[in-house]
């Protein structure tokens, strides 16, 4: 995913759409089954790279490609569709895809969202992240 990287390197744009519609989709499953407001992480939650096995940050990084996958998919059945109740079903769709995505790679979409959030702030844990991504990257070729 050469195309989705800065002149630094970097992601951070493409994680901050990936987890803002992710956060959309944990939105529209707690419409359906709210959970007590107790219960509910606060927004701006982060985790340090300390707080971040190499077990999760290799979910998380798989799961985020798989995201960023789905959403250019939906981005161009979007632009051919002129009809909102249509645009909405593609919508829908996509956010229950991403869901299992996130979900089948073995994280919670609370906690994919921390780690979205985290690897912009945490310089430590972004380094980690890109080598990950590096690191998958090789896997697959």
């Amino acid at each position: 995913m050469s195309q989705l990287h800065d002149a630094r390197g970097g992601t951070w744009i493409a994680i901050a759409t990936a987890a803002s519609t992710v956060l959309l989709t944990a939105a529209v499953a707690s419409a359906q089954a709210p959970p007590p407001p107790a219960a509910q992480p606060a927004q701006e939650e982060t985790v340090t790279s300390a707080e971040v096995s190499q077990s999760e940050l290799k979910q998380f990084t798989k799961s985020l490609e798989q995201v960023l996958e789905i959403q250019k998919e939906v981005e161009g059945k979007l632009s051919a569709v002129q009809e909102p109740a249509k645009a909405q079903q593609i919508q829908q769709e996509a956010n229950a895809e991403m869901l299992r995505v996130i979900q089948t790679e073995g994280l919670e979409v609370d906690r994919y969202n921390v780690l979205a959030r985290s690897i912009g702030q945490d310089a430590e844990l972004g380094q980690r992240f890109q080598e990950m991504r590096k690191e998958l990257q090789e896997e697959e070729s």
